[in-house]
């Protein structure tokens, strides 16, 4: 078995394991899938950078909001430059992870921290769209899930 064809099962079985609520076990395996990447692709590929965002999420997942906002920024970055289909899920994933940030300051009391990062999620949930539309038909999942995730925040 190719190194690569290892590091494509580890990257989708960290993402089942990611699913299923088993932290550890998918930490381990995107780590050993981000090091065959970056070897085979480099740093910069975007295959590398769709690790990274999964990283990212599974550092959202965990509460780690600093770590998860670092990862999902880089592999944004990185797959803007290239322009890759795919932008619209580390848009999305930031947009989740502002909307997260909002409601832990509001249930702290702090009302214009809150309004902030709830604008900045909804800044991100409009780009992960027009990205999306982009990509995607008009009565794409994906575009509705997005959609349904700004008519929500908006009315909040």
């Amino acid at each position: 078995v190719s190194t690569q064809s290892t590091g494509w099962v580890s990257f989708h079985l960290a993402k089942t394991y990611m699913k299923r609520g088993e932290y550890k076990k998918s930490r381990e395996l995107l780590q050993r899938s981000l090091v065959t990447y970056e070897k085979r692709y480099g740093k910069e590929h975007v295959k590398t950078n769709l690790i990274l965002n999964s990283v990212g999420y599974l550092e959202f997942l965990e509460g780690h909001l600093h770590k998860a906002e670092v990862f999902f920024t880089k592999a944004l970055r990185i797959l803007s430059k290239q322009r890759y289909p795919d932008t619209y899920i580390c848009l999305e994933n930031l947009g989740e992870l502002y909307l997260k940030k909002s409601i832990l300051e509001k249930n702290q009391g702090n009302r214009e921290q809150f309004r902030n990062f709830k604008e900045q999620a909804i800044v991100y949930l409009k780009q992960a769209l027009q990205s999306a539309k982009e990509c995607f038909p008009k009565n794409s999942p994906y575009i509705q899930s997005i959609n349904d995730k700004l008519t929500k925040i908006q009315a909040t």
